[in-house]
């Protein structure tokens, strides 16, 4: 429970990752403490990305209750002093609000996970809304607040990378070990998650070591010298339209619901298991002699992600994406789930604070599912300033593109089923071979600061289209097509969002085409 407290405290990325791996990590150990505490084999049913659902066998009520009071505290017992994975994880979880609940297993499989909820629910209620934490520093001495999450007392210190400055770091503890724990598990996250091998199961029979390292800091990431978009990154946040409603219907329907749910987690995993190696087999194409692999996972778990990507990958990856949804389908007894997702994609640098991106990030998702939940479809955003959008997100856009008489949700971008995502590179490098951007700039200004029908507009498509010989012309308005089918825009070319959004995205999408001069 209470997870943010320790996932958007900092700003510091290991810090971040650490806290996030421990959750999935801990679901992991849960299971091993249970067949220890009970002597017999213990039944996964159901987890996410910070919830363990397993089923014991017990006496009674009361032993049930015993079991599950023992488990909270193991995962909540202080680390022993002895390096190992379970210490290092402890010493993480300690620093979490972790509730445990038992319940009698009946024939209302959907009833138990309800009273397991509330019973849940009920601890947090009880539990103390503010943990002072021990004195430190000696008497008469102030002790510094940590400058990573400017609450808790630095304590103790952390070591930073070389070129951020040499030396300790002021830390609380908690910054301390979720910093230590994402840089510990951060290489070998995506192989584990990619070939099935537990965290603390060893190497295994199918794990194998990455070749290249992956980038612990965003700076690594967003680094390309001399290269275009040199510095920027791609913040990638998805979200699975209803798969709740959808599996708790099939588990309702089912007459092995506990069956049902198990094999829809198993087909998940899987399914995101194939699209996280699809993702990193691109990512590795990159830059082959460059020594680190760029991509950060920010959230894994249930049917939510977040990826950090460099930002010339970002629209290959939302594009891999798409396509994973149309082309791997998950089934469960003849009835295949809708695998579209909400997607919410921020291009910005890698120095924008961390924190307020995911959120920005997930917004835009939010905002993509509350106006449609069956396709996936994309709202995408370029941020050369934070500032510039606010705390209300729907105001800025309402700003936008209001003039240009365009909704904040009509700018989504959707996932067509006769086009993909995958043609908008080329068409992009088409146009960039025969329309200078200062024109296609000064159309979007006109459109969204004087509309679509106005007479200054009508001015504006004829400088756009003035000059160009017959071959650039048919040119750009094959490309604008193919672009409209790809993003379920009107075919015609006359669209604002189309050209609005090619104008956004213009330095993003296809970026190591030259573009043309102005003449």
């Amino acid at each position: 429970m209470n997870f943010s407290a320790v996932l958007s405290d900092t700003e510091d990325l290991s810090t971040i990752r650490g806290s996030g791996l421990a959750m999935l990590h801990a679901i992991e150990y849960a299971a091993l403490v249970l067949e220890h505490l009970t002597g017999e084999a213990v039944e996964q049913v159901t987890t996410g990305a910070s919830v363990g659902v397993f089923r014991v066998r017990a006496a009674d009520q009361a032993d049930a209750w015993t079991v599950a009071r023992n488990l909270r505290a193991r995962l909540t017992a202080h680390a022993p002093a002895a390096a190992n994975g379970e210490a290092e994880l402890l010493r993480v979880l300690d620093h979490l609000s972790i509730l445990t609940a038992a319940c009698a297993a009946t024939a209302d499989f959907l009833a138990d996970m309800e009273t397991l909820l509330a019973l849940i629910r009920w601890q947090q209620q009880q539990a103390p809304s503010l943990v002072l934490p021990a004195a430190g520093g000696k008497p008469g001495e102030a002790t510094p607040i940590c400058p990573n999450d400017r609450t808790r007392l630095a304590d103790t210190y952390i070591f930073r990378r070389k070129d951020e400055g040499s030396g300790p770091y002021p830390a609380s503890r908690s910054v301390r070990d979720r910093h230590a724990y994402g840089r510990l598990y951060k290489q070998t996250l995506y192989d584990r998650v990619i070939y099935g091998t537990p965290y603390l199961g060893g190497g295994g029979s199918r794990f194998k070591p990455p070749e290249r390292g992956y980038a612990d800091e965003l700076a690594d990431l967003a680094r390309r010298p001399d290269e275009a978009l040199d510095g920027k990154m791609a913040v990638l946040y998805a979200d699975g339209n209803r798969f709740s409603k959808q599996i708790r219907a099939l588990v309702e329907e089912s007459d092995t619901p506990i069956e049902t749910q198990k094999a829809i987690d198993k087909a998940l995993q899987g399914w995101r298991s194939k699209l996280l190696e699809k993702v990193v087999e691109l990512i590795g194409r990159d830059d082959s002699d460059y020594p680190l692999m760029r991509i950060e996972t920010l959230l894994w778990g249930g049917d939510e992600l977040i990826w950090v990507l460099p930002a010339w990958r970002g629209w290959e990856v939302a594009a891999l994406f798409a396509e994973h949804i149309r082309n791997e389908p998950v089934e469960k007894d003849g009835r295949s789930m809708d695998m579209s997702h909400g997607l919410g994609m921020v291009f910005c640098h890698y120095d924008a604070p961390i924190n307020g991106i995911r959120t920005l990030a997930k917004n835009l998702a939010d905002k993509v599912a509350k106006a449609e939940r069956t396709s996936t479809r994309l709202a995408v955003m370029v941020l050369e300033s934070f500032d510039a959008v606010g705390q209300d997100l729907e105001a800025h856009l309402t700003r936008t593109y209001g003039t240009a008489g365009i909704t904040p949700t009509a700018m989504c971008l959707t996932a067509p089923q006769g086009a993909s995502w995958n043609d908008v590179p080329c068409a992009v490098a088409k146009m960039k071979k025969h329309l200078p951007r200062r024109r296609l700039h000064a159309l979007a200004d006109a459109l969204l600061h004087h509309g679509p029908v106005t007479t200054e507009t009508d001015r504006a498509w004829g400088r756009f289209w003035r000059d160009l010989d017959a071959p650039a012309e048919a040119a750009i308005r094959e490309a604008a097509e193919t672009l409209a089918a790809c993003w379920g825009f009107d075919a015609q070319g006359k669209d604002a969002r189309l050209w609005l959004h090619l104008d956004m995205l213009w330095d993003y999408l296809a970026p190591d085409v030259q573009d043309m001069a102005e003449v």
